[in-house]
This record gives C-alpha cells, sequence and structure tokens, in this order.
C-alpha cells in the first residue's frame, strides 16, 4: 500500500471488490491474512493522512477481469478461470 509506482514508473491502480464479497473475503483472508475491515481500515488511515487513496471498488469479479484488461498499471484479484493470457500474473507465495 506504501508503493503507488511500478518499477518503470507507471502508476499503480488498485481495483477490489466490495468488502463483503465473497472472494474479497477469501482473498484477504487467505492471502493478506487479514480480515476486510482491517484492510479497509489501513486504507482510511493512508487516504485520510495523505499517503495513499482508496482502491477503486467492482462490482464483479467479470468487471475485475475487464478493469484489469484495459488499465495501464492496475493490481487486483481474479481466480483463476477468469485469468487470460493478456494479463500479467503475479504469484503469491505463501510463507
Amino acid at each position: 500500500m506504501r508503493q503507488t509506482r511500478w518499477a518503470d514508473g507507471q502508476l499503480i491502480q488498485v481495483f477490489v471488490l466490495h468488502s463483503e464479497h465473497e472472494q474479497h473475503l477469501l482473498f484477504s483472508r487467505n492471502y493478506l491474512k487479514m480480515f476486510p475491515y482491517q484492510l479497509d481500515a489501513i486504507w482510511a488511515r493512508q487516504r485520510y493522512s495523505g499517503i495513499g487513496s482508496f482502491p477503486i471498488q467492482v462490482t464483479s469479479l467479470l468487471e475485475m477481469q475487464q478493469r484489469l484488461q484495459q488499465t495501464p498499471g492496475a493490481i487486483g484479484y481474479l481466480t483463476t478461470d477468469l485469468m487470460s493470457s493478456d494479463l500479467n500474473v503475479v504469484a503469491i507465495n505463501e510463507k
């Protein structure tokens, strides 16, 4: 959340599903190791302190896929069945 640009200087645009969406809950709990309300609090703290901004909320995984494909520098999360060859996949290694 502190990194605002990719290594090439491209602005990072974060997309997320609504906090109560099942996939957002699974992603938050399984990969970020926190509850969605904790993540919301971190984003709010960063936003209101002036060092960050809220991510853009999308309404569905299909919209997430479309936004990731259309937005340069975008990052988000998808289910495996929605990943396509025109997206760069970042693997998350669990420790």
